[in-house]
């Protein structure tokens, strides 16, 4: 923070690395550096780069200023552990602020329990696991209480001590330091927990989990262990409740070679709002699916299309068209089948290469010609580019 500071003088140093215990242990979290303690602190450091630096804040504005890059000055790219001491361009003062800082790609974590610490240390460039990281723990007087070396998965675990105060990872010359004084990250903001373990798991999902009445629910269902393993064909409950706690339906659902299958049809009147799916596998311990009914619109798109006069190729043989027919699974209606009158449908005809096991035709209701397909697969049509008739219209013929 700045107020009506133009200019600082900065003195960057660097903590010798046999002076770093001994060194943190007098620190003491100070966040300046009087004269006659920098007589004792700095013998265990080196001057590594000094600079001036413009702040240029708002006039009688208290600010947060940027003071330098430390991608632009050269000394300060050696990994190591630094302190900065700053002062007023042309004042002297008895104290001056400053502050201790490191360069490293060690990255750690410490996760403390009521007689261990489990500590995982990893590059913060890539955020790979790094082995051979020496940990240790230090006391307040700088007294090493336990180390040891991280694994091939970054781990290291280390007996917890209440003089514990720092930590400190050090590796090829880099250092990391963390406090183990200052509060710890809470937790409790963050959704860690999980679902709950329970010895049958009841995985349920499906297709979407957004409704609109009148449509029909789809959900499938998995029955494993709590490892993760499968586990003996057996019923397992499902109930459909409403947003208001009502037990809509209440089934009994049988697995087909492992896989529990449920469809629910909502009513066009049905309450919006939260809904679930209660499945109990015998142990009375519900688990829960949620999906939500709402009134929405899809998105729509408005296409105009108009075909040019001048022929894309001369007539003859036309271009072959490949295409994919795809069923319709669930969401919106959409068109099925193709439709032409009388000329059209004795013109269009499968074309002999086409697999056309899967494809069948409809009944016969308002058109002659309805086509469809029931499974994914490629049909190959040749289109003609011949020219229109007398009342207009584009002839489409086959070629064998």
């Amino acid at each position: 923070m700045a107020l009506n500071v133009n200019d600082v003088d900065v003195n960057f140093f660097r903590v010798k690395p046999e002076s770093l215990a001994a060194f943190v242990s007098q620190w003491e979290y100070r966040n300046a550096l009087s004269n006659w303690e920098s007589d004792n602190l700095l013998k265990m450091a080196d001057l590594v780069y000094t600079g001036r630096f413009d702040l240029n804040p708002a006039r009688n504005t208290r600010e947060k200023t940027p003071c330098c890059r430390w991608s632009d000055i050269k000394p300060l790219q050696q990994a190591g552990v630094y302190i900065a001491v700053m002062n007023q361009a042309g004042h002297y003062n008895y104290s001056n602020p400053a502050t201790l800082f490191t360069l490293s790609d060690i990255g750690v974590s410490a996760h403390r329990y009521h007689n261990r610490l489990d500590i995982f240390t990893q590059s913060l460039e890539n955020g790979a696991a790094q082995q051979g990281v020496e940990v240790a723990l230090l006391d307040e007087k700088g007294q090493t209480l336990a180390q040891a070396a991280s694994d091939a998965q970054g781990h290291v675990q280390l007996e917890n001590s209440q003089q514990a105060a720092l930590l400190l990872a050090r590796k090829d010359g880099q250092t990391t330091l963390l406090d183990l004084k200052l509060p710890a990250l809470d937790l409790a903001e963050f959704a860690i927990a999980g679902a709950p373990g329970y010895s049958k798991q009841f995985f349920m999902f499906g297709p979407r989990d957004l409704y609109r009445p009148g449509e029909t629910v789809i959900l499938n269902g998995l029955l494993r262990d709590s490892d993760g393993k499968t586990l003996p064909d057996q019923p397992v409950k499902l109930e459909v409740v409403k947003p208001d706690g009502q037990v809509l339906r209440t089934v009994v659902s049988q697995p087909e070679n492992g896989l529990y299958r449920f469809t629910y049809p909502l009513d066009s009147g049905a309450p919006t709002g939260m809904w679930h799916i209660r499945a109990n596998t015998g142990d009375n311990q519900p688990r829960m699916w949620d999906f939500h009914v709402e009134d929405f619109m899809p998105e729509r798109m408005a296409l105009n299309l108009s075909a040019q006069k001048t022929p894309l190729a001369p007539v003859g043989r036309g271009d072959v068209l490949r295409c994919w027919l795809l069923p319709v699974r669930s969401g919106l209606p959409m068109a099925t089948r193709y439709r032409g009158n009388s000329s059209c449908a004795r013109s269009v005809k499968r074309y002999r290469r086409c697999r056309a096991s899967s494809l069948a035709i409809l009944q016969k209701k308002t058109f002659p010609a309805v086509w469809t397909k029931s499974s994914l697969r490629w049909m190959k049509m040749a289109v003609a580019t011949s020219p229109p008739t007398a009342s207009g219209r584009k002839r489409i013929r086959r070629y064998r």
